[in-house]
């Protein structure tokens, strides 16, 4: 075990090694390489760690980090888990690879700068399972939005939507309307679910996922919309609670090889109307997530 004084933080040099199991009880900035090593052993480190170095799970070991991550560096998960207990912040320089059985587990929120573009990433084994709490907390004032809940009939939403806890279904079979509810470049016929008669001609490609825990509840019913392409948008409209400031949009996004990334805009004037005055408040983007059915969350802040 590694412990010392409160504000103490342990620099591992370029070139240097910490590996094996136990305890790391200080801050970390690390420059070199951590490795859990041990089958079956747990290396945790229970304080901030910024990563420009590499920290790594392999051969059956557990890298436990509780105390939130700062990551430029890499992130290597070889035969074995890297816990995420704490937040992790993504910059560009960012790598996230996980290799065999290699699992990363992220159990409160991913944010990603500015840069964070260009931060890669083949993890194929991403677990998001919302099981620490939301930094900064949002317990009391979320407010979800469900992709697959956008208008319909030129405008239209369910009250339903405006209430939280939204436990889904909502929209069943109700169809949105092409360039007002909703805009596509392409018919999509992969998956035509919850959503039908879109159009007229452009179908919304939509699956049905498990993903339902939303941290105080979980869902009855969920759906992710699929084959999202540039220019594409849905509107949303609900009666949204007076915003604090700053206030974030968290987003889950999954994006195969491309970078995630979504425009937030509010609609200003009427939402029936294929003509709509937009508003832009934001962005929200993130790495790319390997593949399309490995997702991400990323995070944008307005106003404060």
């Amino acid at each position: 075990m590694i412990s010392g004084e409160a504000g103490v933080v342990m620099t591992v040099g370029a070139g240097q090694t910490i590996r094996g199991n136990g305890d790391i009880q200080v801050a970390v900035n690390n420059q070199g390489t951590i490795e859990a090593d041990r089958s079956g052993g747990v290396l945790r480190i229970s304080g901030a760690v910024v990563n420009t170095g590499t920290l790594r799970a392999v051969d059956g070991g557990t890298l436990v980090l509780t105390g939130g991550l700062d990551n430029d560096g890499e992130l290597v998960a070889n035969n074995g888990v890297i816990d995420l207990n704490g937040s992790l912040i993504l910059g560009g320089a960012s790598s996230i690879e996980t290799l065999g059985t290699g699992t990363l587990k992220l159990s409160r929120h991913l944010r990603a700068d500015g840069a964070a573009e260009g931060a890669t990433t083949s993890a194929l084994q991403l677990i998001l399972d919302g099981g620490g709490s939301v930094e900064p907390d949002l317990a009391g004032v979320v407010f979800f939005v469900e992709a697959e809940d956008f208008n319909f009939d030129e405008g239209e939403h369910m009250p339903a939507a405006d209430v939280m806890p939204y436990l889904g279904g909502a929209y069943q079979n109700r169809a949105g309307d092409y360039r007002v509810d909703y805009y596509q470049t392409g018919n999509q016929t992969a998956s035509d679910l919850y959503r039908v008669n879109e159009g007229p001609g452009l179908n919304v490609n939509i699956y049905a996922i498990s993903d339902q825990d939303r941290g105080r509840y979980r869902m009855d019913v969920n759906y992710k919309i699929g084959n999202n392409d540039a220019t594409e948008w849905y509107n949303y409209t609900r009666n949204y609670p007076a915003p604090t400031e700053p206030s974030y949009f968290f987003a889950r996004l999954a994006s195969g090889s491309q970078a995630n990334a979504i425009r937030i805009d509010e609609v200003t004037g009427p939402a029936d109307t294929t003509s709509q005055t937009l508003t832009n408040l934001g962005e929200v983007r993130g790495p790319a997530s390997a593949i399309g059915t490995a997702s991400s969350t990323s995070t944008a802040r307005y106003g404060g």
